[in-house]
């Protein structure tokens, strides 16, 4: 699972999951089905969805993609039990999932705060104040590239990827970058003929991150 910052939106597994929501009703369904899962896919997928129902209650996360919420139309009003049903599965995948596991060997701290945020905003009787935010500019994704860590226009940008697999642990790291970042950066042949990055390319990606020995 690619993942670039510690919000809920932060992640492939969350934006994929918006991606393919349609109904306010698999809103719920993630959080009832998920909720106590172990898997870090799922666990993201149903704190987004967490996310989306305090956006519902209106304090929504200013990072959420701002098309979710027309596209879910006149989304009734949050009951109090899928408020404490939302809670009650953060509570646990905070404490017992691979997703927090795989957070306390990175910035454990900053992911504990941004849930801690969100279990504030789906308590209606907790105080709020919008963030503000700044809009991202047309045609740029919100990730930011590994080499220069300037925004990126989707029609630049393009995923890197190394596995790890060791028999006992398999995870994938997967980072933004702008083409001509990758160009400027790694040798040649970068590309394979469908435009993907070539076992070159992520050869070079890795070491440059520093997961394998070059």
């Amino acid at each position: 699972m690619g993942t670039w910052d510690t919000g809920s939106f932060d992640n492939d597994a969350a934006l994929d999951f918006l991606g393919e929501l349609e109904t306010p009703a698999e809103i719920a369904a993630m959080i009832r089905d998920g909720g106590q899962s172990a898997d870090a896919d799922t666990a993201a997928r149903v704190i987004a969805a967490c996310d989306l129902v305090a956006a519902l209650l209106g304090r929504p996360d200013p990072a959420m993609p701002e098309d979710i919420l027309p596209r879910l139309g006149d989304a009734p009003h949050p009951e109090a039990a899928l408020l404490a049903e939302a809670r009650r599965a953060i509570a646990h995948l905070r404490a017992r999932s691979e997703l927090a596991e795989l957070w306390a060997d990175g910035d454990d701290a900053g992911w504990q705060a941004a849930l801690d945020d969100l279990l504030a905003r789906l308590d209606p009787d907790a105080p709020y104040e919008p963030k503000g935010t700044s809009a991202a500019p047309a045609g740029v994704i919100l990730a930011h590239c590994f080499a220069c860590e300037q925004g990126i226009p989707e029609d630049e940008a393009v995923t890197l990827e190394h596995v790890i697999d060791d028999g006992i642990i398999y995870a994938t790291m997967a980072l933004y970058a702008h083409r001509a970042c990758v160009e400027d950066r790694f040798d040649p042949p970068h590309w394979n003929a469908d435009g993907t990055p070539t076992e070159s390319t992520l050869a070079q990606f890795a070491r440059a991150i520093g997961v394998e020995d070059g």
